[in-house]
């Protein structure tokens, strides 16, 4: 009888385990087909900066904001004098080189996702900061061409932050990507697609989770109106759509789910959102340690049709020989702009319509 069950448990095991290895193949994209596919025509891609993670628009100074840090470094010692801040301007000719722009921050700044906002006829710029000393979102006002720095912000429930958006020049939304502060437990999260990764809201004076329970929390960003967020899960492949209240916590609304690991967040002038995503997961995680092998691309464009229904488009689809491992798509009149992880690379695609 007990050798019955015992070999009753082994079989039950054996099938949990299959089943947490297909689901994990599954979501990792190793079953997608990669049909390369452009809505449009890629005119120009910017090679003078490494990481071109996030992207933001400045519409008052018709700047593009671009963050960019060297992750393929095996370390960081002291100034990288090449991570930053970069800027392209939207006036000139857009086949210029975004220039990096002057700073008064005087620590190490090696910048992730960045934040826009325009608040009383001043331009602020918020972005996280991987640095020695810690993960910080950095506040900086922008004047006569210079990032001039005001503020750092820090806390223990702020120890993996990925992205951020600005609600106001005092408060801030941040997604801190993994519960989990290190070691195997941290890979597992991640390959286990474990639910602990959550939204920070910072009131101006005091941080708390207002998202849990979340699965790779990544690209954050808020409506034009501030009365919507929006949040992305990679490995939870989906984006979520909550209503702000007034305190700053946030009420669920709809669940859009993308079936492919979404990064970066955009909201362009006509509302519509716009993420860069990783199709296949698993790819991406070796295209980080090997810049030789390729991670597909995609952009994909989220709007709301008038009966409320959420339709998903396709605009972008590359097996990674353009570009590996999209991160954001922000799009600018008749142009998309299309960011990378780890790779010298920014496209900016015309799009057809």
């Amino acid at each position: 009888m007990i050798k019955k069950y015992l070999k009753l448990s082994f079989k039950i095991i054996v099938t949990i385990l299959v089943a947490l290895v297909l689901k994990t193949l599954y979501l990792g994209g190793v079953f997608k087909t990669i049909i390369n596919h452009n809505k449009g025509v890629t005119e120009h891609i910017y090679t003078n900066m490494a990481g071109t993670e996030d992207v933001a628009l400045d519409s008052k100074n018709n700047l593009l904001y671009i963050s960019s840090t060297n992750r393929w470094a095996i370390t960081l010692k002291g100034e990288n004098p090449l991570d930053g801040i970069y800027a392209l301007d939207l006036t000139d000719s857009l086949n210029l080189s975004p220039k990096k722009m002057l700073t008064t921050y005087s620590g190490d700044f090696h910048p992730h996702g960045i934040s826009v906002l325009q608040q009383e006829g001043s331009t602020y710029l918020f972005a996280v900061n991987h640095n020695k000393n810690g993960n910080f979102i950095e506040k900086f006002i922008y004047k006569n061409g210079t990032l001039m720095h005001l503020k750092s912000y820090s806390n223990r429930l702020m120890f993996s932050p990925n992205d951020v958006a600005a609600a106001s020049k005092n408060t801030f939304y941040t997604t801190n990507d993994h519960g989990t502060k290190k070691g195997f437990s941290r890979v597992l999260e991640d390959y286990l697609q474990q639910s602990k990764s959550y939204v920070l809201y910072f009131d101006g004076q005091h941080y708390r989770p207002v998202i849990k329970d979340l699965q790779y929390a990544n690209g954050v960003e808020i409506s034009g109106d501030k009365k919507t967020l929006y949040v992305a899960e990679s490995t939870g492949q989906k984006i979520s759509v909550y209503a702000i209240l007034d305190n700053g916590d946030v009420r669920l609304k709809h669940y859009i789910n993308t079936h492919t690991g979404v990064d970066n967040i955009t909201i362009d002038a006509q509302g519509a959102i716009w993420t860069a995503a990783h199709s296949k997961l698993l790819k991406f995680a070796g295209h980080a340690k090997d810049s030789t092998k390729f991670s597909p691309s995609e952009v994909l464009k989220i709007y709301q049709k008038p009966n409320g229904v959420y339709k998903t488009e396709q605009v972008y689809l590359n097996n990674g020989s353009e570009m590996s491992g999209s991160s954001v798509a922000l799009k600018y009149k008749k142009f998309l702009f299309v960011g990378d992880v780890f790779a010298h690379k920014l496209l900016r695609i015309k799009l057809n319509k």
